[in-house]
């Protein structure tokens, strides 16, 4: 038996005993003498989380979304890579110089570039450190001004309000540029005003760096040959004299006594 007393001036109109097995009924008030036999109201076969939904047992399990392993990027002559921190679906999108777009919707160019890479596409398989990256591989890229744009294309998941972002460039595999972004997604038709970001970045015209010069020696002279030259070219013999001959077999000034004697020996100064 359950005694319920109002020491209040609240009205109470009807009297709710709930089944913790399932089902309530609802008794209304009376201020009949407790002999009098009233009768039960109809016996409700909702829940109790029906009627206490905030209790810890009634409430919406936590859905933890993965964190998963970056994937193997593509990269090449020319490469942007998109990455953010939650469920969101944010998209990116790059126009080439020619005018070409790659994009989720035309992930391949006639240039080469390519979408490899689109993570928390329509809220499937969200992940909270998703990457899209897009890329022209070696050799294929246009020179020229690159458009990127970054759509923030729907909320997924614990992924809602506002999203930041970093948006990596590479070219040839080095970054060169990293840029950062803060974004709102916007309501209406996409893409709205709010919902995109475009940014832009210019690669510019390989130039091969031209060879280093070749140093050409010119072969040593043997005393008493006559020099190589070129075809055509007329042909001089260089001859020895003493002097020269001392000074090759006895260098001067540390040999300097040797050097006197050879210029004094007669089967030189005959040459």
């Amino acid at each position: 038996m359950i005694v319920v007393v109002n020491v209040t001036n609240i009205v109470v109109t009807d009297f709710i005993v709930v089944d913790l097995n399932g089902g309530y009924f609802v008794r209304s008030s009376s201020k009949t003498a407790p002999t009098t036999e009233v009768a039960d109201g109809e016996i409700m076969v909702d829940t109790v989380c029906d009627l206490f939904p905030d209790t810890p047992e009634c409430l919406e399990p936590v859905v933890v979304e993965p964190t998963l392993p970056e994937p193997v990027l593509g990269t090449g002559d020319i490469q942007f890579t998109l990455r953010w921190s939650s469920t969101a679906d944010l998209d990116l999108a790059v126009i080439d110089p020619s005018g070409e777009v790659i994009s989720y919707s035309s992930p391949a160019s006639s240039s080469g570039g390519q979408l490899d890479v689109d993570s928390n596409g329509n809220c499937s398989s969200a992940v909270t450190n998703p990457v899209e990256n897009i890329f022209w591989p070696e050799g294929q890229s246009p020179d020229g001004v690159y458009q990127i744009i970054v759509t923030y294309y729907g909320e997924c998941g614990s992924g809602t309000g506002p999203q930041t972002y970093s948006l990596d460039t590479l070219i040839g595999g080095v970054p060169v540029e990293v840029q950062t972004g803060f974004m709102r997604q916007a309501s209406g038709t996409l893409p709205a005003v709010g919902s995109q970001d475009r940014k832009q970045v210019t690669k510019p015209a390989y130039t091969p760096e031209a060879p280093p010069p070749v140093d050409t020696v010119a072969p040593p002279v043997v005393p008493g040959t006559a020099a190589p030259v070129e075809q055509g070219a007329t042909t001089t013999t260089i001859l020895e004299t003493p002097e020269m001959k001392c000074d090759r077999l006895y260098p001067r000034p540390e040999k300097f006594m040797f050097y006197t004697l050879c210029m004094h020996d007669p089967t030189v100064s005959s040459v």
